[in-house]
């Protein structure tokens, strides 16, 4: 049996919905209204004290049921009064209530085929006469037969129905967008609209059908002119509802993320996964410092610049279980910026709906010019007031997406080149750490074990972000500006040194000096003359420079000044050729 939802019941009943509708005609109306509509808080209230009777004491169902006036009269049909009278009686009796025992005892239905919960089946698509009760009783019937959730039919007495004020218009797609509670429905084409807000002007209204059919027309193209909006869809960080893009255009965001709500309380295995992937203190208070602001972030619906955190580690070291806790932190949501700021996409709106950009394994690129891409697209989108949307056949729009960047990789040099070039420009927004192995509580080797790991962590999601909602990260390792400093572990610094062009160039250069071609060291070159004797056919690194300078003409020259500056001991700076506008270097073996 489920638990029951968290509410707090209304002192008074589905009685409530008997009155005299002679004598007060538009009341009636307005409780017509609430009848039909499944979402009125009559119904809910029900739901909820059946359900809450069971779970206390199946016994007090009898009390109220007959307190509520929920009886089998409140069924148009005969069999199915019957059938709800046959489960109330068996909890007077202490019985069980699940479908099997229903099947076993018969009650003079019939043989019932348990298999296909045939009984489920006719209970839960049955509707309550109007004239007697508040609503449905289908999640009442559904909780005490015991068979969870079962796909029922839309009767009468649950038909949706469209506020005239919910409906919005996308005008560059030409959809409409309907208020569906949490989360607004898209429909590509008017009529089903049209349907949707007739039967609020015959419910509510009490129109008769021609009258709430023009009605809804008319209120459909007035939504098509008021509520017109550029954009729709779900943009990081927001609320559902109604917003306004950087320029002033209206958009409507279509959902909100699922932030778990902050409870007090333990979280053992979270806090071991944690503790496991960074015995070091110092790494630990930075993941904490940097996924506390990350929650607040979200939680505040204001974007906050941090720094790129990647996590490297072992193969199978526990890094993605990480990113999944960070992803359900941060509301669930996360999508693979990679290739859009690769410059291998040009639209960039599957990004605006996920709070978390998450490079989980990604194949880093040897070309250094796709990795600059990534680092000017993600200092764009992570420290700028504004960001532009990109979307197919619309123009695009600016907005400001709640995004934090994580990576995970493996901790080897190659893999590592994922990363952007970490350079004077990146250097305060990357931060590195080295996890190490975790031991998860329980065998993920199977789907089940795996799941189970999954339910835990999700467990104690509230407790967890209840923690981090008061975490503070010490003065030595915050930040004014993200809160959080760009802490690099010195192994993984090391490995991503030796995989810079630069240091790959000057290791070329000391193996070319052994060629005739180098004779004349030391001496005075230009970028030009260094780069036709390393790709010169007699060269013994020939293919090694070709394929480090790949097709960009000023790799070679940006190399070497960056040698150059540096504390490189065979290239130093010369003196520039002012004549000719050009840089350059003195070679020494």
């Amino acid at each position: 049996m489920r638990p029951p939802e968290s509410a707090t019941p209304r002192p008074a009943g589905p009685n409530e919905a008997k009155v005299d509708c002679k004598s007060d005609s538009s009341y009636c109306r307005e409780r017509k209204g609430e009848i039909v509509r499944n979402e009125t808080s009559l119904v809910a209230d029900a739901q909820r004290r059946v359900l809450g009777a069971l779970m206390r004491d199946p016994k007090e169902v009898l009390q109220l049921a007959q307190k509520l006036g929920l009886t089998a009269q409140h069924f148009p049909d005969r069999g199915l009064g019957r059938l709800w009278k046959m489960v109330l009686a068996r909890v007077q009796q202490g019985l069980a209530t699940d479908v099997v025992a229903i099947e076993s005892d018969r009650f003079g239905l019939g043989t019932i085929d348990p298999e296909k919960d045939h009984i489920m089946r006719t209970l839960t698509s049955a509707s309550l006469d109007p004239a007697n009760s508040a609503g449905s009783f289908e999640e009442n019937a559904r909780l005490v037969m015991g068979a969870g959730t079962v796909a029922t039919s839309t009767t009468s007495s649950e038909k949706i129905i469209f506020e005239p004020e919910a409906v919005y218009y996308d005008g560059p797609s030409g959809k409409y967008l309907v208020d569906a509670g949490d989360y607004f429905r898209t429909y590509g084409r008017k009529t089903p609209v049209v349907t949707g807000v007739q039967r609020h002007f015959v419910t509510i209204d009490d129109l008769d059908a021609k009258e709430a059919k023009q009605a809804a027309r008319d209120a459909v193209a007035d939504a098509e002119v008021d509520r017109h909006v550029e954009w729709s869809g779900s943009l990081a960080g927001h609320r559902k509802g109604l917003i306004q893009s950087a320029d002033g255009k209206p958009m409507l965001v279509l959902t909100s993320p699922a932030l778990p709500e902050p409870k007090p309380g333990a979280f053992p295995v979270i806090s071991g996964f944690i503790r496991e992937a960074f015995p070091d203190p110092t790494q630990k208070t930075i993941f904490m410092g940097w996924l506390a602001g990350s929650y607040r972030s979200v939680k505040a619906g204001v974007h906050h610049p941090a720094p790129m955190l990647c996590l490297a580690g072992k193969p199978n070291a526990g890094k993605s279980l990480l990113a999944f806790v960070v992803k359900q932190v941060m509301g669930g949501r996360s999508a693979n910026p990679h290739n859009a700021w690769s410059g291998g996409l040009v639209w960039n709106d599957d990004l605006f709906s996920s709070e978390l950009l998450l490079l989980d394994d990604c194949q880093g690129s040897t070309d250094h010019r796709s990795r600059m891409n990534f680092a000017s697209a993600f200092k764009e989108s992570i420290y700028s007031d504004e960001v532009q949307l990109r979307k197919r056949n619309t123009s695009s729009l600016s907005a400001r997406p709640v995004w934090r960047v994580m990576v995970c990789c493996n901790d080897t040099p190659e893999n590592l080149l994922v990363l952007p070039p970490i350079n004077s420009d990146t250097s305060d927004k990357v931060i590195l750490l080295k996890t190490e192995n975790i031991t998860p509580p329980v065998n993920t080797s199977t789907p089940e074990g795996k799941q189970a790991l999954r339910r835990m962590i999700i467990d104690e999601l509230p407790a967890f972000v209840n923690h981090l909602d008061g975490f503070k990260v010490p003065d030595e390792l915050s930040d004014s500006r993200s809160g959080v400093m760009a802490w690099r572990h010195p192994e993984l610094v090391e490995a991503i040194e030796s995989m810079k062009p630069e240091a790959r160039l000057e290791e070329i250069l000391s193996t070319a000096f052994s060629s005739y071609l180098w004779e004349d060291l030391p001496a005075t070159l230009t970028a030009n003359e260094i780069e036709s004797r390393l790709l010169h056919r007699d060269s013994p690194v020939q293919v090694q420079a070709k394929s480090l300078f790949g097709t960009w003409s000023a790799a070679c020259g940006t190399y070497l000044g960056r040698l150059a500056d540096g504390d490189s001991p065979i290239i130093e700076p010369a003196e520039a050729d002012r004549h000719l506008k050009v840089r350059r270097f003195f070679v020494k073996k």
